[in-house]
Formats: structure tokens, C-alpha cells, sequence
């Protein structure tokens, strides 16, 4: 899957493309909220439809130490949802990734 030019979530037809799976985004693709100048990272979409993104903070270094760190609490997660690691293993796992 190929990334696609910065895309405004706030816009209505693609929230509801995310929420519906007509539009899929993979991590790391750049997205903003209605403001051009400050993007976000996208991260993942749940169920009903809340979108997980790592927002500017005034700082491009912080911005993606911060999407580096929730996109692997976010596979963690998806492991987690899976059965594939237990709640203990999920706990340890996010906690070494705070250490990194």
C-alpha cells in the first residue's frame, strides 16, 4: 500500500470512508484536522470509528518519538485483541517500550 498526500480527516465524505472501510490508512500516513499546516500521524481506526493520531506539539523530533511509541502500543494492542498475548504480557511489553 502506498502513503497518499496529507488527507483531512475532518472532512465529512473521508470520516466516512474511514468509519465505513471505504478508505483505508495505514500507520504513518500523514493526515491534519482541518489545518493544513500542523499534520498529524494517523495510527489506527477501532471499531466505532475513533481514530488514533499523534497531533503536532511544536516539535517534528517529539511528534515522531511520540507516533513511534504509540504505533507499538497500538500492534501490541492488536496482539492483544487477537488473543495472541495475554493482559500480563501486554502490561510488560508496553512498559519496556517506555524504556526504550
Amino acid at each position: 500500500m502506498k502513503y497518499l498526500p496529507a488527507i483531512n480527516i475532518w472532512d465529512n465524505g473521508v470520516s466516512r470512508a474511514l468509519a465505513n472501510g471505504q478508505l483505508k490508512l495505514q500507520a504513518g500516513q500523514w493526515i491534519y484536522c482541518g489545518d493544513k499546516e500542523h499534520k498529524s500521524r494517523f495510527i489506527s481506526i477501532n471499531d466505532i470509528g475513533y481514530i488514533n493520531a499523534v497531533h503536532w506539539n511544536g516539535s517534528g523530533r517529539k511528534q515522531n518519538k511520540n507516533f513511534l511509541f504509540r504505533a507499538r502500543v497500538a500492534r501490541l494492542q492488536g496482539l492483544l485483541d487477537k488473543g495472541v498475548i495475554d493482559h500480563d504480557q501486554f502490561k510488560v511489553f508496553s512498559h519496556a517500550l517506555k524504556l526504550v
